[in-house]
Order: C-alpha cells, then structure tokens, then sequence
C-alpha cells in the first residue's frame, strides 16, 4: 500500500484519470434523448388525415417527416427512419383500416410503440368529436 502511494503516477491512473474520463464523456452527450422518426404519406389529404398528423407530431417523443413512399423507403433502408404510416384514400377516423404502419424487422418494437401512440390519439380525436356531438 506504502508503495501504491509513493509512486505519483500510480495514484493518477487509478483515481483522477477515472474521474476526468467520466466528467469528459459526460459533456459529450451520451444520454441525450433522441425522438423516434416516422415517416408518413398522406394519400388522403383530407381533414382527418391532417388531423391525425397534428396530433401525433404534437407528441415530443415523436419526430414526423411527411414525404412520398420513394424517398421513406429510401430512408427506412439507410436507417433514418423507423416506421412509415401510410394513410390510404378516403380515410376517416371511423375506418381504421384505412391507415397501414410498415416497419423492417429490426423496428418491430418501435413500430408497436407507434401502432399504439396512434390507436391511443385516433380515440381521443374520436372522444372529443363525441363530446362536442353531444353538447351540440
């Protein structure tokens, strides 16, 4: 122990040399929280659609980039991308068949996710068009 201590050197490596690692990769950025990317196509281009779109992009842990199917597919195979909901024509929000989520094999958990974060937005747009049918 005497000698673990008399050599400078040991005591940098083992203790300060640790501790300016970690102070300098924590600057860095590591634990940054990135939002998930999905890639939409709007073949409707009606009011529900846009209404979807609205109120999925207002959730933070969802970035949303609108686009043709080319250019997703292309970003789904570079990785930028983790799923694409495509919106059929003459969707509304009565006929949830008329919106498809495709993903590669390696997103499935993050397509889930998604599959559930628009279930959960397409009720409350429906809840709230209840309420004001019935305060009508």
């Amino acid at each position: 122990m005497k000698m673990y201590f008399r050599r400078s050197q040991s005591l940098f490596w083992s203790l300060f040399f640790p501790v300016v690692l970690m102070i300098g990769l924590g600057f860095y950025g590591f634990g940054e929280f990135s939002p998930s990317k999905l890639g939409v196509i709007d073949n409707a281009k009606n009011q529900y659609s846009k209404e979807l779109i609205k109120a999925v992009s207002e959730k933070k842990y969802i970035e949303i980039e609108i686009n043709t199917r080319e250019k997703l597919d292309k970003k789904v195979l570079e990785g930028k991308i983790d799923s694409v909901l495509v919106i059929h024509d003459n969707y509304n929000h009565n006929n949830k068949e008329k919106i498809t989520l495709e993903f590669e094999e390696s997103k499935e958990i993050i397509a889930h996710a998604f599959q559930d974060t628009i279930n959960s937005v397409i009720e409350i747009i429906d809840s709230k068009k209840t309420n004001n049918n019935t305060q009508n």
